[in-house]
C-alpha cells in the first residue's frame, strides 16, 4: 500500500459521507459527528503506532482501517435513526459490506485487504477473536484502542453538555435513570468489561464505556487516557455514592498499574 492509496481512499471517504447530507438538523449532527470521529480514530492510531515497530505500508494499511471502520454507520443511521446495533444492524458488518460492495480496497495486495476487513469486521467485538493470525490481532488492537480513545472524547464532551444537547442517538435510547445495574459494578470491580445485553439506563452504559479499561493493548493509550482526563468526566456525572467510589478506586488504581508495569 503507498501513500497515494490512502490519499484517494480519502478523497472516496469524503464524497461518500457528502451523500448523507441533510436538511434535518439532528440527523446531520449525527453524520458529522462520524464523519469527525473516523478523522479522530486516524490521528489516535498515528499516535499509537509511534510506539509500535510497523513498517510505513502497515501505518498506511492501519490508518485505512481506521479511516473506514465504522463507514457502515452512515447508512445505519440513515435507515434506522439509530447508533444501536441491537436495534437495527451490526455496524461492522455493514461498514465491511459496504467496502465490498464499492470495491473500495480490492486494488492493494491481498493480505493488505484481509488485515484491514478483518480489524473492521472485529472491532466491535466485545473481545478479540483467538482465530486471527499476529499480523491482524496487531492491527485489531491499534484499531481498538484508537476507537476507544475518541469514543471517550465524544461521550465526555457531550456528558459535559448533556442538558443543552441532548442526544439520544448518543445514549443509545437508554433512560437516564440514576439506578445502576449491581452486575455491571460487580464485573468492573472483578475487571470484566460490562456486557452490553446487561445495561437498562444511560449510567449502566457509562460503567460500560469506563470498563473498557479491561480492553486496552498498549501503554500509550493509557497514557493517553490518563492525560486527557475522560473517565474524571464520566465518573462527574455519575452518582455520588460509595458504589461509584469504590468503582473510581479501582479503575485508577488499574490505569496507574498498566502505565508503570507495560513496556
Amino acid at each position: 500500500m503507498t501513500q497515494e492509496d490512502f490519499v484517494k481512499i480519502k478523497d472516496w471517504f469524503k464524497l461518500y459521507t457528502a451523500q448523507f447530507h441533510s436538511n434535518d438538523e439532528d440527523f446531520q449532527r449525527n453524520i458529522e459527528l462520524k464523519i469527525a470521529h473516523s478523522y479522530r480514530v486516524v490521528e489516535n492510531v498515528s499516535d499509537l503506532i509511534q510506539s509500535i515497530d510497523l513498517s510505513k505500508k502497515d501505518h498506511l494499511v492501519a490508518e485505512t482501517a481506521a479511516l473506514l471502520h465504522d463507514i457502515g454507520r452512515f447508512r445505519q443511521f440513515e435507515q434506522y435513526g439509530t447508533f444501536s446495533d441491537k436495534k437495527s444492524v451490526n455496524h461492522a458488518l455493514l461498514s465491511v459490506k459496504v467496502i465490498k460492495d464499492k470495491e473500495l480496497i480490492e486494488h492493494l495486495e491481498a493480505k493488505e485487504q484481509k488485515k484491514i476487513l478483518a480489524a473492521i469486521y472485529n472491532h466491535n467485538k466485545k473481545s478479540i477473536p483467538e482465530n486471527l493470525n499476529n499480523e491482524e490481532a496487531l492491527l485489531l488492537k491499534i484499531l481498538r484502542d484508537a476507537d476507544k480513545l475518541d469514543i471517550w472524547k465524544i461521550v465526555t464532551d457531550y456528558y459535559c453538555n448533556e442538558e443543552t444537547n441532548s442526544n439520544n442517538a448518543l445514549q443509545l435510547d437508554l433512560l437516564d435513570d440514576p439506578s445502576i445495574n449491581p452486575v455491571n459494578s460487580k464485573d468492573i470491580l472483578n475487571e470484566r468489561m460490562v456486557d452490553l445485553n446487561n445495561l437498562k439506563t444511560l449510567n449502566d452504559f457509562k460503567l460500560l464505556q469506563v470498563g473498557w479499561v479491561y480492553d486496552l493493548n498498549f501503554k500509550r493509550t493509557f497514557e493517553i487516557l490518563y492525560e486527557r482526563n475522560y473517565l474524571d468526566e464520566i465518573f462527574k456525572t455519575l452518582p455520588n455514592i460509595d458504589q461509584i467510589t469504590v468503582i473510581k478506586e479501582k479503575i485508577y488504581s488499574y490505569i496507574k498499574e498498566q502505565i508503570n508495569f507495560r513496556e
